[in-house]
């Protein structure tokens, strides 16, 4: 889950990971700029992008855009594939783990739907 852009948040601590609303990568390169949008920031790498303080594209009144900026929040809970694959393994009936066995008796691979073996 991300957390909606402010200028000030972001002075705080400009070392905070950006994205956009789609979740593009953002730099933030200018924030002084004597103007409404006050923010510059390069999007996707490629493109230079003018922001208001709140991070919006359109403005404060203006549409939700997928160019509007966002703080990702890091609640550190990152996936750890082997550790869910063993958990999932774990919980499956032990006939299911004989079908297997037999597959892989044979030289067949079992895949998962991320394509991963197990």
């Amino acid at each position: 889950m991300n957390k909606k852009f402010s200028l000030d948040e972001y002075r705080k601590n400009p070392s905070q990971k950006i994205v956009t609303r789609d979740g593009r990568s953002v730099e933030i390169l200018y924030t002084d700029r004597l103007s409404e949008r006050c923010v510059i920031a390069l999007v996707d790498g490629t493109d230079a992008l003018y922001y208001f303080s709140n991070g919006r594209a359109n403005g404060a009144q203006g549409e939700d855009c997928e160019d509007d900026l966002f703080f990702v929040v890091d609640d550190g809970s990152e996936f750890d594939f082997e550790k869910e694959t063993e958990e999932l393994w774990k919980s499956i009936p032990r006939r299911t783990h004989a079908i297997y066995d037999r597959i892989k008796e044979y030289g067949m691979k079992c895949l998962n739907a991320n394509n991963h073996e197990i």
